[in-house]
C-alpha cells in the first residue's frame, strides 16, 4: 500500500552530557492520503513563516520503502544531519582522535545516549568540554561535526 506521512518536529534546547543541542522533538505524525506533492504543499502553507517547527513528508512505496521525503524549515542554523533523524548516541572526539580516527578510537572516547526520542536536524551544538567535535549517530546514520570555538 502506497502511503504518505506527514511529521512535525518542534525546535527543543536538549542537554546529552557536557553538550548543548538545539533540536526537535516529535510532536505529530500523520499518514494523509493523496499525491505527495499537494499533501507537501498544504502542510507547508499551514506552517509557512513558523520558527522552530520542521514539516517533513515522506511517501512510501508499495513495499515500505521510502520513495520521496521532503523537509521544511524556516530555521536557520548549522546542518547536524541532512534530514530530521532520532538522535541514539553522541560521541566527543578530542584533539588527538581527530587527527588519527579509526574505529577503535571511538570505543574509547566518551559517549552520551538519550533517555528520550530527540531528533537534530538543523541547529546548534557546544560542549562544555573541550573537544575537537562530535560523532553524531542517529537512526538514519552517523554524520561527524566539527565544533567552532
Amino acid at each position: 500500500m502506497v502511503r504518505t506521512v506527514a511529521r512535525i518536529y518542534r525546535a527543543r534546547h536538549v542537554n546529552i552530557g557536557p553538550v548543548k543541542v538545539r533540536a526537535y522533538m516529535l510532536e505529530k505524525e500523520t499518514s494523509i492520503n493523496g499525491d505527495f506533492f499537494d499533501v507537501y504543499t498544504d502542510i507547508v502553507e499551514h506552517y509557512k513563516n513558523t520558527e522552530g517547527v520542521i514539516v517533513e513528508v515522506v511517501k512510501y512505496s508499495k513495499d515500505g520503502k521510502e520513495e520521496y521525503v521532503a523537509v521544511y524549515t524556516i530555521d536557520k542554523g548549522r546542518l547536524l544531519f541532512q534530514r530530521p533523524a532520532k538522535l541514539k548516541r553522541i560521541v566527543l572526539i578530542d584533539e588527538k582522535q581527530a587527527t588519527t580516527l579509526v574505529p577503535q578510537s571511538l570505543d574509547r572516547a566518551s559517549s552520551y545516549t538519550l533517555s528520550e526520542d530527540v531528533y537534530v536536524y538543523l541547529g546548534e551544538i557546544a560542549s562544555e568540554k573541550p573537544v575537537w567535535g562530535v560523532l553524531i549517530e542517529t537512526d538514519k546514520g552517523s554524520r561527524l561535526v566539527k565544533l567552532t570555538k
